[in-house]
């Protein structure tokens, strides 16, 4: 009888077939081949699928279907479960996948190709940092947010906010008073103009009750406001960097992790909570804002909060892991 390329570890008996696991590794790992060959990674001109495979079916064994970070139990039993059209503008579908395993680049610009599993939640935010830096992300954030209640923004309650824009008409919107000398007059409603434009067509496709036809003033109303309080990330407490805006360049395909760093500052704004059906917007880095997700406030710091204590429990117990 032929040796199994994958053979099923201990611990995920009862919860995958031999095969679905070996289905899932190779997957998994011709994906992430493809991946960093697109981002040109010097390790991936000469690694094989199969051997990403080993990689990706060793750093599973190792992970013992604990998720580095948070130390929850990972769900393989939700692999290749997801449905990418269920999930289109469904927040709560997608949060019922937060803890499938997902496979991660240890640190992503590391010169060899070393592989960790954790939760698709996770990865979601770590996105391009080292464990250092995500820990460090977390550290800062749940600092920052539990100095004082003023330092977090008012989360828009779900059921209390009215699904329509009321009456009224556009505004002209004013440089913030913190902003003069980082960038002009101009350059601001621009900025707000694009912000307004895009936001308003992602909700309507996303069929949110207050994206209705004629809204776009009122989007640009609320960008403006939540603007003349985005001195500082809401999460970090980081000073944003204003000047960025209008300066990256979207049509640039696969930009190098060092490129990515140096816009993690720039201001960007999103939903204080993406399941409220009141219209409410806080100004955030681009770094905060892509790993918050479809988070609302509470549940993002929350994340933070329990990979900072986890990290506690293995430095305790002396579990070296980077």
């Amino acid at each position: 009888m032929p040796l199994v390329k994958y053979p099923l570890p201990s611990f995920l008996e009862g919860m995958l077939t031999e095969r679905a696991y070996g289905r899932w590794v190779s997957k998994i790992a011709m994906a992430a081949l493809r991946h960093d060959r697109e981002r040109k990674r010097p390790f991936a001109a000469n690694t094989s699928r199969s051997e990403y495979g080993k990689i990706v079916h060793e750093a599973v064994i190792a992970g013992n279907g604990i998720d580095p970070f948070t130390g929850d139990r990972l769900r393989f039993d939700l692999v290749d479960t997801y449905d990418f059209r269920k999930a289109l503008g469904d927040v709560a579908y997608e949060k019922q996948f937060d803890d499938m395993p997902t496979v991660d680049h240890i640190d992503p610009d590391a010169k060899e190709p070393a592989l960790e599993i954790c939760s698709w939640r996770i990865n979601f935010c770590k996105s391009q940092q080292t464990p250092s830096e995500f820990l460090d992300m977390c550290e800062a954030i749940t600092a920052y947010r539990g100095q004082a209640e003023n330092a977090a923004p008012c989360r828009a309650k779900r059921g209390t906010g009215a699904a329509s824009p009321p009456l009224g008409s556009p505004a002209k919107y004013f440089l913030p008073d913190f902003l003069e000398g980082i960038c002009t007059q101009d350059q601001y409603r621009r900025w707000l103009d694009g912000r307004a434009g895009k936001l308003f067509s992602a909700d309507k496709r996303l069929k949110r009750p207050y994206a209705q036809p004629g809204a776009k003033w009122y989007y640009k109303q609320k960008i403006n406001e939540a603007a003349l309080r985005g001195r500082l990330d809401p999460f970090t407490g980081e000073t944003l960097r204003w000047e960025l805006i209008g300066t990256w360049d979207p049509t640039k395909k696969d930009p190098d992790n060092a490129s990515v760093r140096n816009f993690w500052l720039l201001p960007t704004v999103d939903h204080v909570d993406p399941e409220s059906d009141a219209l409410e917007f806080e100004i955030c880095s681009w770094h905060i804002n892509d790993c918050k997700g479809d988070l609302n406030p509470e549940e993002f710091v929350g994340v933070c909060r329990k990979v900072v204590e986890y990290a506690k429990v293995r430095l305790g117990f002396k579990i070296k892991r980077w």
